[in-house]
């Protein structure tokens, strides 16, 4: 019997061995991911700081932020499920799952403050989509009225007109007349 529990428990540490390499190069392809998407919000955030409150701008860093938020999710995900695999195979005091409560925290930290920034992002794109709906339904304003002015003048300069005709006709035909 303690053979068949050894070869159990050999079998078990293949196992866990196993899944924590899995695990450990899941993990280091989305660390690298996060990596290259961090230095692309540095590019975005070092463009400078008019551009970055444009709406490009913020549009270029909430997508960009949107990408990295994706990325983080699965990271927490991951750490989470090895976190509670590890609390049921090796115990919730046990080094490793200690080890991975304090990465799983660091990553919903991340994650957290991500979202953060894409609210305020998102916040700050509706005020900008806001002040230009507000600025072009002035500008359209404007025009609507400088056609109705452009319309009466239209209207004023054809009774002008009328009346130099009118005008003309009663002070041209007395000389015509005269002569």
């Amino acid at each position: 019997m303690n053979k068949m529990a050894d070869a159990e428990v050999g079998n078990l540490r293949v196992s866990l061995s196993m899944n924590s390499a899995t695990f450990e190069r899941s993990l280091t392809s989305i660390d690298r991911s996060l990596k290259t998407l961090g230095q692309e919000m540095s590019i975005v955030r070092n463009r400078g700081r008019e551009w970055g409150t444009t709406t490009d701008g913020l549009r270029t860093k909430q997508e960009t932020l949107t990408r990295m938020l994706s990325i983080q999710e699965a990271k927490v995900r991951s750490l989470r499920t090895a976190y509670e695999r590890s609390k049921q195979e090796t115990g919730e005091n046990s080094a490793a799952t200690e080890r991975l409560a304090a990465q799983l925290n660091r990553a919903v930290a991340e994650y957290t403050r991500t979202e953060t920034e894409i609210n305020d992002i998102t916040a700050a794109l509706r005020r900008q989509e806001e002040e230009l709906r507000r600025s072009q339904s002035g500008w359209q304003r404007a025009g609507e009225s400088m056609q109705r002015v452009g319309q009466t003048m239209q209207k004023v300069g054809s009774k002008m007109k009328a009346v130099g005709e009118s005008m003309s006709l009663y002070v041209t035909a007395p000389i015509g007349r005269s002569r």
